[in-house]
């Protein structure tokens, strides 16, 4: 009796841990995909980096917010004013003025990487070419290499980073289930979780204080991004959920 109470509490253990094991597995499947993706450096991927959405669901924003605020404008002029009219007529034209100043910076995005004195290394394309959601998370790090790594300099660089973790962490929000890594930063490195909104902060980053430092005497060799190859889709909590 006793060995074969030994044998099956043996199998038992040994089929709940497969079934562990088969169960995490598919939780991992389930919330880890791949995803469709833009050119790095084609206008959609940064239209996307810059406003959060898909250049078809601007459009469509962008149509809809005129259309209401024309209609509700164009009542106002009927019934109080033409001059109480304009500022809902000019609110609906930011859409499109928006677009139309995306695309005349459009030369200036293709090219950021190429005016840097420093290179830029590592998986920044798998972010900027990422086409999920803003729900849509991939692990990802920040390291930046000095010419001379002196105490100075060190902290300096660890000040934008500080400056760079505050901002990506504004793009966070409460989840309704899941986890997003909110952005630290430690002497030469920072690391978080990055969509694209974060990605559109990491530009400002390295092309805007890093090239200043560099520029000031914090020489910068190279900067490395580090993005995770699946993005984790985390669902925002709606207020029906408070």
């Amino acid at each position: 009796m006793t060995d074969i109470r030994n044998r099956l509490a043996s199998k038992a253990r040994r089929l709940e841990d497969e079934q562990r094991r088969t169960e995490a597995q598919r939780a991992e499947s389930a919330a880890l995909e791949r995803v469709p993706v833009y050119a790095p450096n084609s206008f959609r991927a940064m239209l996307r980096l810059s406003t959060g959405f898909t250049p078809a669901s601007f459009f469509w924003t962008s149509v809809m917010a005129a259309g209401a605020l024309g209609g509700c404008g164009y009542v106002l002029m009927i019934e109080v004013h033409i001059a109480a009219a304009v500022p809902l007529w000019a609110l609906g034209c930011a859409g499109p003025l928006f677009f139309l100043f995306t695309l005349l910076r459009y030369p200036s995005y293709v090219n950021w990487r190429r005016r840097l004195p420093f290179s830029v290394e590592g998986d920044f394309d798998r972010l900027a070419g990422d086409r999920s959601a803003t729900d849509g998370w991939r692990a990802s790090a920040i390291h930046v290499d000095l010419e001379e790594p002196t105490a100075e300099n060190i902290l300096a660089v660890e000040a934008a980073l500080r400056v760079f973790a505050v901002r990506a962490n504004r793009s966070m929000y409460k989840t309704q289930w899941g986890r997003i890594d909110r952005w630290q930063a430690k002497e030469l490195g920072a690391a978080g979780d990055a969509n694209a909104r974060v990605a559109w902060k990491m530009i400002r980053l390295i092309a805007g204080d890093l090239r200043d430092l560099h520029r000031s005497g914090a020489r910068v060799r190279s900067v490395t991004v580090e993005v995770a190859d699946k993005s984790r889709h985390v669902m925002a909590e709606t207020d029906t959920m408070t």
